[in-house]
């Protein structure tokens, strides 16, 4: 991962003092004017991302990250290899909190640490991969879209979301489709504007436990039942409040 920098050529027009100002504000964008002592109208708007990678390998986020107020994502990256990510903080940014992919390969994604996306445009974690998944320990608040939208491609690989908070986002609080085996562990899904959560296996056995679904527009909790031998486990949940139905099976 490399820094961005720009590169501006420009000849004034006649000779004289000029004004150069770059600045930015809270959304994100950064601004350039020429020849203004005080800047109200901008001549170029930058769009940021707070972290951009594209790598052919394995990508990692290690010690304590924050990215806010960028104008695109918190953090954004396209690998072919592994993802592991720690101890991470997103939040006010234009698009996605957190938008990883990593799909030109097999590798797996890793969360983990204590982490937090909110307040973000877009999801506040987007992910798509081939990979074995195991998200712990994030909160996720007053997302625009989903709280979590993820999409693991990779057939019979394992999807495992442990401790998860996804609250008041606009749209889902977790909206995930999978090939394999998925488990979501101690999660509290509420105030969302649709569902909870809504989970797609394609005929894999899908496990709940220990999390609670509240308070949210539409379903709490949303999932697809598929002929034998896709098994569903419901264990020790709570369902309360939710707009349509609690549980609902397609």
């Amino acid at each position: 991962m490399t820094n961005t920098s720009f590169q501006i050529d420009w000849t004034p027009a006649e000779t004289g003092q000029y004004y150069l100002v770059v600045s930015a504000d809270a959304d994100g964008f950064y601004r350039v004017s020429f020849d203004d002592g005080t800047p109200q109208y901008a001549d170029v708007e930058f769009w940021i991302s707070g972290l951009a990678y594209d790598a052919g390998g394995s990508v990692t986020l290690g010690g304590s990250s924050m990215f806010q107020n960028n104008s695109l994502a918190g953090i954004i990256g396209w690998n072919g290899g592994a993802v592991a990510l720690s101890n991470v903080a997103v939040w006010g940014n234009g698009t996605e909190g957190i938008y990883v992919d990593n799909t030109a390969g097999a590798g797996n994604v890793t969360l983990s640490g204590m982490n937090y996306s909110g307040g973000n445009g877009w999801e506040g974690l987007r992910l798509e991969t081939n990979g074995i998944v195991s998200l712990a320990n994030l909160n996720l608040f007053n997302n625009g879209l989903d709280g979590v939208y993820l999409r693991a491609h990779g057939t019979g690989k394992a999807v495992t979301l442990l401790n998860i908070i996804s609250t008041e986002n606009g749209l889902m609080g977790l909206n995930i489709a999978t090939y394999g085996l998925t488990t979501l562990n101690n999660v509290r899904a509420w105030y969302n504007g649709e569902d909870g959560a809504e989970v797609q296996t394609e005929g894999y056995n899908l496990t709940v436990l220990n999390s609670t679904f509240m308070c949210n527009a539409r379903h709490g909790l949303a999932y697809w039942k598929y002929d034998l031998p896709f098994v569903f486990t419901n264990l020790n949940n709570t369902f309360l409040g939710n707009g349509d139905t609690n549980l609902k099976e397609y």
